[in-house]
């Protein structure tokens, strides 16, 4: 075995030691205890045994450590698993935690609070990202940019804000923007109540799980000339904190749209959503629509592809009636 691998299985060990529930956290799950196990509040099922650091979801009898947690709720795959947990480097340094000085990490710790990462000077990265490999319009892309609510830290990463009634920053999420390393997660200390969103003071709300899926429905929206006649807002996972914040606020809104993954999870999410606030607000989801996808950015995308192919048909068969 030489010193790489040495270290790395070194990782391993290290990283199968840190707690299951912190790891949760970090992910964006809602925890709460119930005597020896913590649960969260996205998924009924799932359970964490802290003595064992391992946890299970009963609902499909998956169980696993840590590590295997991590790569199953995070999309991840080993080795971006065993770089989250650790927030050390292994052959990349993505990760939004690594690139602040551990100093300043412990500042925000001891002080409880929350603060913005260091942003990059340019946002190049973000809005190739965006705009190219997960198609949203570039028109929203850059007014978005414009109102501080997407920014680029000097990591590279997309940062999407959530601000508070008075436009102080509370809550931020950060994405990776390379396409082969699926990296997420949340700004310690974000406040989940107030979520990344686009308040226009309609009737009718829509939810979703992440930004990305939020920018893909609005861009679609934009095609279809109605963008501006709902209200979004992303979850940041699929607590309700945010929407009962937001609800608190806007009370002229009575319908909740959910947009959802079309996975367990999701379909779990709604019928919780349906039981929670069906009694005073018109309730419905819209996942059927891309029942073929795994979320909406997936459907966008091949519906924006398929809007380019068309369009460069009708390009070459005008060019070709101009040569008639």
């Amino acid at each position: 075995m030489n010193i790489n691998e040495n270290m790395f299985s070194r990782q391993i060990e290290e990283a199968k030691k840190t707690s299951i529930v912190a790891i949760a956290e970090k992910l964006g799950f809602t925890i709460q205890q119930k005597g020896r196990w913590y649960v969260t509040q996205e998924h009924d099922s799932l359970t964490f045994f802290p003595e064992s650091n391992s946890y299970c979801r009963f609902s499909t009898q998956e169980t696993g450590d840590v590590i295997n947690f991590t790569q199953n709720f995070g999309n991840m795959t080993f080795k971006e698993a065993i770089r989250f947990i650790l927030e050390k480097p292994l052959d990349l340094d993505l990760s939004y935690e690594r690139v602040q000085s551990r100093e300043r990490l412990q500042k925000m710790q001891r002080k409880d609070e929350f603060a913005l990462p260091e942003f990059n000077g340019n946002m190049k990265r973000v809005f190739a990202y965006l705009i190219q490999t997960r198609k949203i319009d570039s028109h929203i892309v850059r007014e978005m940019a414009s109102k501080g609510v997407i920014r680029e830290d000097i990591n590279h990463n997309a940062v999407f804000i959530g601000y508070d009634e008075q436009q102080v920053p509370k809550y931020a999420c950060v994405s990776g923007t390379l396409s082969e390393v699926k990296y997420k997660g949340e700004v310690l200390h974000s406040d989940k109540r107030y979520g990344f969103q686009e308040n226009n003071h309609s009737k009718e709300v829509l939810v979703f799980e992440s930004p990305i899926d939020l920018l893909s429905a609005k861009s679609l929206f934009k095609r279809n000339n109605v963008e501006n006649s709902v209200s979004y807002i992303s979850l940041g996972g699929l607590s309700f904190k945010a929407l009962d914040e937001f609800l608190r606020n806007n009370e002229e809104v009575d319908r909740i749209t959910a947009l959802f993954d079309n996975d367990e999870a999701g379909q779990e999410a709604y019928q919780k959503l349906e039981n929670q606030y069906s009694e005073r607000y018109k309730v419905k989801s819209l996942s059927s629509k891309y029942s073929k996808y795994k979320d909406i950015n997936e459907a966008w995308c091949d519906s924006f592809s398929k809007m380019v192919v068309r369009t460069n048909e009708e390009r070459a068969l005008q060019r070709e009636e101009l040569r008639l």
